[in-house]
Formats: structure tokens, C-alpha cells, sequence
């Protein structure tokens, strides 16, 4: 039974080790979401795609607008080169409405898909990878 045990979690590590992809590095990336009038977006999240190496890239927003990316471990960055980025809010329920929250302006859906955002950015080695996205409010 113990050596079943220790097999298990020999097996998980080697699992779990394997989600970062080695020779990969990243190059720490901040940015500011912000609407078409210069006002920050307050809550959501940034999330991007390298073309080249497909792997992924996540920043929460704050309310300020700024975001950090995260890869591999918090605060890391993204990979180098040309990114594919969306910008996603999850927003709440009829239940949750009755809630008082102040997320801010909504974002329009339309940067919450790949393929319809329009929005990108290109991670560089050697420079501050500071970026603005600008993305539309949803219509009421």
C-alpha cells in the first residue's frame, strides 16, 4: 500500500511539473485597460495567447486599470513576441445585481473573443513591455 502511496505522488509531480514549458522565458509585462474617453476599466481580466509558442498569460485588473501578466508564476510576465490578448469581466446575476458592487463601466463582449478583439501586443526581451489596450463600452 505505501509503495502505491509514493508511486501516486511521484506520478502527480511529474504531472504537475510539466505545465511549465521549459526554454521558455518570460519578460515582465504591466499595462493600463482603458475606454475610448481615457477612463480605466475597474474589474476584469487580461488574457493573452503568444502566436508563436501558444501559451498563455493572465492579469487581473484593478481598479485603477492597470494589470500585471502572469505565465508560469506570479508576476512573470508572457513570452516574448507577438500576442493575441482579450479582455474578459464576469458579471453577476440578477441576485448578485441587488448586491451593491461598483465594477465600473461594462466592457463590450466583443474583446472577450480572440477573434473578434482586435487587440494584440508584442513582448520584448530587452525593453519595458508596458502596453495600453483601449476597448469600447457595452451599449445599454
Amino acid at each position: 500500500m505505501r509503495t502505491m502511496t509514493i508511486a501516486a505522488l511521484l506520478a502527480a509531480l511529474i504531472i504537475f511539473s510539466g505545465c511549465e514549458t521549459p526554454g521558455l522565458p518570460t519578460y515582465p509585462v504591466q499595462g493600463q485597460v482603458q475606454f475610448e474617453d481615457g477612463t480605466p476599466v475597474r474589474s476584469g481580466y487580461v488574457e493573452t495567447i503568444s502566436r508563436e509558442h501558444r501559451v498563455n498569460a493572465r492579469g487581473k485588473i484593478q481598479r485603477d486599470g492597470s494589470f500585471e501578466l502572469t505565465t508560469f508564476h506570479e508576476a512573470d510576465g508572457a513570452v516574448a513576441g507577438p500576442h493575441d490578448v482579450i479582455v474578459v469581466q464576469f458579471l453577476g446575476s440578477e441576485k448578485a445585481s441587488q448586491i451593491n458592487h461598483d465594477h465600473g463601466e461594462v466592457v463590450s463582449t466583443r474583446f472577450a473573443d480572440y477573434a473578434q478583439s482586435g487587440l494584440s501586443m508584442n513582448v520584448h526581451e530587452q525593453q519595458d513591455n508596458h502596453c495600453v489596450l483601449t476597448v469600447s463600452k457595452a451599449r445599454h
